[in-house]
């Protein structure tokens, strides 16, 4: 298991906190492509979803992908921050873990078997986004309770459990 630093993310307010998606047809195929958070007026930091679990790094603002998509998808964001209720914390602290099995890619990289990338506030609320098994999920936590959220098509948001 490995652990890394906060990467810049700390030492402010959230001020946004918006997941993106793509769609087919109208119809939501991939819950979460990547998410994006802001800390103060102009910190943004991107949490790539990919094959290899989790990553994330500063960038000036929420960018759309740029490689072109196939026909009949699209890219939405969506803004979560009022919803789950963390824009205007402010941060505390950023844990960040990851495991990895004793398999290599082509490119002698290791794949993860998990993920998991942990915003707490102050006030012991904090956002989860946790990569397993080629799965993605998003828990909001406050103290011992925690809560799973999901997108389905007909709203922005369903809460899970």
């Amino acid at each position: 298991m490995r652990r890394h630093a906060n990467q810049g993310l700390t030492q402010g307010v959230c001020t946004a906190f918006l997941v993106e998606q793509t769609w087919h047809r109208g119809r939501l195929h991939n819950y979460y492509n990547a998410f994006y958070f802001r800390v103060g007026p102009d910190r943004w930091h991107r949490i790539q979803v990919d094959c290899r679990g989790l990553a994330w790094r500063a960038v000036a603002a929420p960018d759309r992908k740029a490689h072109p998509l196939p026909a009949g998808f699209e890219v939405r964001t969506v803004d979560l921050g009022e919803e789950l209720g963390v824009v205007g914390l402010e941060v505390d602290r950023i844990e960040y873990r990851e495991e990895f099995r004793d398999t290599w890619d082509s490119d002698g990289d290791p794949f993860r078997d998990e993920a998991e990338l942990s915003i707490h506030f102050w006030g012991e609320r904090a956002l989860q986004i946790r990569y397993y098994a080629d799965d993605t999920t998003l828990h909001l936590a406050h103290g011992a309770a925690r809560r799973e959220w999901r997108p389905h098509e007909s709203s922005a948001a369903e809460w899970a459990g």
